[in-house]
């Protein structure tokens, strides 16, 4: 009996001993994996889906009026009087700056007097005529042939009454000397003429480049009268259209020149449109004719529709420069907007979120989830599928091959990790 409840006792303690051990065992064996799992990485993930890409592009920009009018002059003049202020409504014909005028005024008073002087003495050489001279050497021809004609038939009578005999030789030779005395006077007279002739022909050209110098120096100065003259006019300075003052870029006292304009002025008549910029990756999926919609920075109006009429480079950034038309009779110009716009860039069969598409030496992929039973339970290892991409979003990229469907896409990871890494899920 006594045997019996020993061998009872001994069984007890064998089989508590069991007990313990078995429970030991197990308390090691999930400690051990609880242990493991704190040091794997801890990765989170989602199921590759289908869906549509959307972009979204905000960005924040200004608004210009369409037609945009700089004035500027083409001559200095001192300030005397600023009539406008910036922000001011102004119409046609409101004046805006006053410029000092006595010294153009003053200048124009001797261009006026040297003028005078020009006409002056363009009347005075086409006053004199070289044709007067001429005349009075072809009056000395007509003189010296007169004499001449004259002796010859003095010459012939005395000839005749010679051969009379009613008179003498000797009177018959003088008659005869008085010819050839007239005959070189006559001669004489032609060659002055001639001479005349040449130095005339040459004094006439010189008169003629003369008279013309003066018809251009009259006509240079005529101009420069009514350079003058319109200088002086536009001493004040007007709007040339309906609208609000931007800038006036001289102040009273200051000397106001062609190096930028006088004022700017945003014209309405045209309507407004907002600038703005945009990245590269952004300006892929704008085109001109997209409606998109601006807002207002300050106020509480609503948004407003506009239309992308341009996309050009923005100089040395990299970025473009994307004008928005506008129309709301509200605005001014200046106001700052935001720009926004959504727009579907095509349907994948599977999406993934862009931080989950990766890059290497191979090309792009994505790290996957593959569940495997280990000694200790359920394990997850990791993955690499070599994926083509095609668009993308704000948020996901469109891929064309490289997944099945139902795969477990690991988006982010507390460690990094690489093919066959064992991990926890989050």
């Amino acid at each position: 009996m006594e045997d019996t409840k020993k061998t009872d006792m001994r069984k007890k303690k064998i089989l508590k001993a069991g007990q313990i051990f078995l429970i030991t065992i197990i308390i090691l064996t999930f400690t051990s994996k609880s242990i493991r799992n704190l040091t794997l990485p801890k990765v989170s993930t989602m199921d590759a889906k289908s869906g549509s890409l959307i972009v979204e592009i905000a960005t924040d920009g200004i608004v210009n009026a369409v037609k945009r009018i700089e004035h500027y002059i083409d001559f200095s003049a001192t300030v005397k009087e600023v009539k406008a202020s910036l922000g001011d409504m102004v119409v046609s014909g409101d004046t805006i700056l006053v410029l000092d005028k006595e010294p153009l005024e003053l200048d124009l008073v001797k261009k006026e007097i040297a003028l005078k002087r020009l006409k002056l003495q363009y009347d005075k050489a086409m006053a004199g005529n070289v044709e007067d001279v001429l005349y009075t050497y072809e009056q000395k021809i007509k003189e010296a042939e007169t004499e001449l004609s004259k002796i010859e038939e003095e010459v012939k009578i005395k000839d005749q009454l010679y051969n009379e005999g009613a008179i003498a030789k000797k009177e018959l030779d003088n008659a005869i000397r008085q010819l050839d005395l007239a005959k070189l006077k006559y001669e004489n007279a032609n060659n002055d003429l001639e001479k005349q002739l040449e130095k005339s022909d040459k004094e006439k050209e010189n008169r003629e480049r003369e008279i013309e110098l003066m018809k251009l120096d009259i006509s240079s100065a005529e101009i420069e009268i009514e350079e003058l003259k319109k200088m002086i006019k536009n001493c004040t300075v007007i709007a040339t259209s309906y609208g609000t003052i931007k800038e006036i870029n001289f102040k009273e006292g200051m000397v106001a020149n062609n190096s930028k304009p006088l004022y700017i002025l945003d014209s309405p008549d045209k309507g407004f449109e907002a600038i703005v910029t945009v990245n590269n990756e952004e300006s892929q999926y704008l085109e001109t004719g997209d409606s998109v919609q601006v807002f207002l920075k300050s106020g509480n109006s609503g948004a407003l529709n506009g239309e992308i009429k341009s996309i050009k480079d923005a100089e040395n950034t990299g970025k473009k420069l994307v004008t928005v038309g506008l129309e709301d009779d509200n605005l001014k110009g200046g106001e700052i907007v935001e720009f926004y716009m959504k727009k579907p860039i095509g349907s994948y069969k599977y999406l993934v979120p862009r931080q989950a598409l990766r890059t290497d030496e191979k090309g792009k992929f994505v790290f996957t989830l593959e569940e495997r039973q280990g000694p200790l339970g359920k394990e997850y290892y990791v993955v690499r599928n070599g994926v083509t991409e095609g668009d993308s979003d704000n948020n996901n990229v469109g891929i064309f091959s490289g997944l099945m469907g139902g795969e477990r896409i690991i988006v982010r990871s507390s460690k990094p990790i690489s093919e066959g890494s064992l991990v926890t899920i989050e």
